[in-house]
């Protein structure tokens, strides 16, 4: 059995979190299963890991005590020289723990680009730290290199490894299955909050986080209410800035039309009672939130800075300027639902390369690959 150590934040739901979680679900934990490194106690899937065969080391978080974590993270690759695979993702954030994979002899340090999501607007230090510094440092500290799409690997990845292809591409990946349209499944979650069949049914799934744009999705929700009474917003996710977004809710006066599900693991079952899933996020990299809507039939309005290789039902996708306000987005909900007609996504997913499984066993076989 191969053991491989992967480097993350934290095990929470939602993104990278839900995506690898997903991974030791299909692989054959037979012959691999993850370990994980992290600095955030109590994850979400924490135990579930565990339940699995894995396990989880919890470090200090850098941001509480930079010279303690930086300590820990060399304690710990001196304590655990058994692995031959760790695998890094958030690299400019965790960087220092391929530095000391690095410096303590492990033999394949994988860099995972999941699309970084850079706010390529601005000039904040974060972007000009990542293009002119992380990149060169990174690539060198590393040995192999994966990308989420062709068009990401520049992102993360040195001019040199870009130009000569040096890196595979592992789609951000979904149990595609678990999100096909279930009309049965719909109805019993409509069901069970109340919500009539005749509702249009507003969603979104994102923590809340800054680049998730909450504040907007609120403001067009607010409009929509001026155009089409019978609605309701659903909002799945937590996160640091769920207060300050329930404040703005209340003093909206829309606290009766907003159903606020927290952190979840049955997304998949949230999707289908939803009409419209909202996306109009500020940057991102390739969510897999739109991965899943698309999988469930669910009409996307996504904002225009989202790169283009997320569409993959097109018929689901519709994109709009961040800048076009509130008021015409909300608009566009309308028109969007009188034009859609749902269905079952789950073969062009699959067919677009999005499924867990058959990316599960060309990771189990990438690392075998590196250990033989």
């Amino acid at each position: 059995m191969i053991r491989v150590l992967h480097c993350i934040g934290g095990l929470n739901n939602g993104g990278m979190g839900t995506m690898l979680m997903a991974y030791l679900r299909a692989l054959n934990r037979q012959e691999v299963i993850f370990d994980f490194l992290v600095t955030t106690e109590n994850g979400f899937f924490d135990q579930e890991v565990r339940t699995l065969g894995g396990k989880v080391f919890c470090l200090t978080a850098r941001r509480k005590n930079p010279i303690k974590h930086y300590r820990e993270v060399d304690k710990f690759f001196d304590e655990h020289p058994e692995y031959q695979i760790v695998h890094f993702h958030q690299c400019v954030s965790y960087w220092y723990n391929l530095q000391s994979a690095y410096r303590h002899g492990v033999k394949n340090r994988i860099i995972h680009n999941h699309g970084i999501g850079i706010d390529l607007r601005t000039k904040f230090p974060y972007n000009i730290f990542t293009k002119y510094y992380a990149k060169k440092r990174i690539c060198f500290l590393a040995s192999d290199y994966i990308t989420c799409a062709d068009a990401k690997a520049k992102e993360l990845f040195t001019k040199d490894i870009v130009k000569k292809r040096e890196y595979l591409i592992m789609p951000n990946a979904i149990d595609a299955n678990k999100y096909r349209f279930n009309e049965q499944t719909r109805k019993t979650i409509r069901n069970k909050y109340d919500i009539k069949d005749s509702t249009l049914v507003v969603g979104h799934v994102g923590n809340y986080l800054y680049p998730k744009n909450h504040k907007f999705i609120v403001d067009i929700f607010s409009e929509l209410i001026k155009i089409e009474d019978d609605c309701v917003l659903m909002l799945v996710g937590d996160g640091e800035l769920r207060k300050e977004i329930e404040n703005r809710i209340s003093k909206l006066g829309i606290s009766a039309k907003v159903l606020l599900m927290g952190a979840a693991n049955n997304v998949n079952e949230f999707l289908q009672a939803m009409d419209v899933f909202l996306f109009p996020s500020i940057f991102e990299g390739l969510p897999l939130a739109l991965i899943e809507a698309q999988t469930s039939g669910v009409k996307s309005i996504i904002s225009d800075v989202i790169p283009l290789e997320v569409s993959v039902v097109q018929d689901c996708i519709e994109t709009l300027p961040l800048t076009d306000g509130a008021q015409i987005w909300a608009e566009k909900i309308i028109l969007s639902v009188k034009n859609h007609h749902r269905e079952d996504n789950y073969d062009k997913i699959v067919k677009g390369g999005f499924d867990i499984h058959d990316n599960a066993l060309r990771l189990e076989n990438y690392y075998k690959s590196r250990v033989t």
